[in-house]
């Protein structure tokens, strides 16, 4: 959570507002973040979840190393998961991490 929330921070825009929905569906639990940054291509979306990659910046300019996206994704999807970035329409990022829920069957039960 710590790396998507710098991340939607770190690359919105100047007094920009960042927004945090939960919520649940049949994929699973889902967190997801939507800040209202620069315009991004699909070019910059599919790039993002690579490692040292950071948009614009190259992995030399500025703070962090690109990698924040990159070990999400790759967190998730060893869970069982998926991370999701979409480019909003009015300017900035949505990403969404989704975990599977735990199956019922598999849970403990009390005795």
């Amino acid at each position: 959570m710590a790396n998507l929330v710098d991340n939607a921070i770190r690359h919105n825009r100047d007094g920009g507002e960042l927004t945090v929905s939960l919520g649940h569906d049949q994929a699973g639990a889902w967190i997801e973040f939507d800040n209202d940054g620069r315009d991004l291509s699909q070019v910059d979306l599919s790039q993002l979840k690579e490692p040292f990659q950071r948009g614009d910046d190259t992995r030399l300019a500025g703070d962090g190393l690109g990698l924040g996206l990159a070990l999400v994704d790759t967190i998730a999807r060893s869970q069982g998961g998926d991370l999701v970035l979409t480019a909003r329409p009015q300017g900035g990022l949505r990403a969404r991490l989704t975990l599977p829920s735990a199956d019922p069957a598999e849970q403990p039960t009390a005795d």
